[in-house]
């Protein structure tokens, strides 16, 4: 990537119109999901899904709900020669803290070496995630609902399973291919790490700690915890300090 020409925030765009760029623009959607077409071609995203969307190319984002993204514009673009890129993020958010950083280095610092220094990570990210293993489109989806709802208590996998067009059982077992456990066992390990983050060189309470893992009950928890890591939370913590 070469010169960096800008970035921006968009909060709730419903429809945004066909337009193109003389530049690359590289999309990162935070909230919501839709379909952005790029020269007739639709590609659906979802919270974490990264489009970069080649110079003169006609796109267009809709959505029903409405979303959310930082998008930045580039002059060059070393991965692709002139056709659309679409990774999704990873599990630890990796390239939205990059994102962010560029943002903010952008309009707070303006410090040009830092800016350049974090777009060539962010083309390195995005190398690396294109020779990663594809996920099949249904997992894809439910690993970001996962991730995007751990600390919610009322959370149901199998109410976002059935908003998929295929049965529960081909979405379970496409599941287990792609990620290597069950959508349950997939929560269960997003929210025992969230967990053991949370008590690092904090004083926060196991209720509290539980509460923000999506766990309403904190003896619930601990017993989970326990039966994951072979000990309980509380234990866990002072091997720490």
């Amino acid at each position: 990537m070469k010169d960096l020409f800008g970035t921006g925030k968009a909060v709730l765009i419903y429809p945004y119109g066909k337009h193109h760029h003389s530049h690359w623009e590289i999309m990162y959607y935070c909230e919501g999901t839709g379909v952005n077409t790029i020269d007739g071609v639709r590609y659906r995203f979802v919270p974490g899904t990264i489009i970069c969307q080649p110079p003169f190319l006609d796109h267009e984002d809709i959505s029903q709900s409405g979303f959310k993204c930082i998008n930045i514009v580039v002059n060059d673009f070393d991965l692709s020669d002139r056709l659309p890129v679409i990774v999704q993020d990873t599990g630890n958010h990796d390239f939205l803290t990059v994102f962010n950083q560029i943002y903010n280095e952008f309009h707070n610092e303006n410090d040009l070496n830092v800016t350049n220094s974090l777009l060539n990570i962010l083309t390195i990210y995005i190398s690396r995630r294109l020779k990663e293993k594809p996920l099949s489109p249904h997992t894809d989806y439910l690993k970001n609902e996962i991730i995007n709802n751990f600390a919610d208590p009322d959370f149901s996998i199998l109410e976002t399973i059935e908003k998929l067009p295929a049965s529960k059982s081909h979405v379970r077992l496409m599941f287990e291919n792609d990620v290597g456990m069950s959508p349950k066992e997939y929560l269960k390990s997003v929210r025992m790490e969230q967990a053991k983050k949370l008590m690092e060189g904090s004083s926060r309470l196991i209720s509290e700690i539980s509460f923000r893992c999506g766990y309403a009950d904190p003896f619930y928890f601990s017993r989970i915890f326990r039966k994951h890591f072979g000990i309980n939370p509380r234990e866990w913590r002072k091997t720490q300090k």
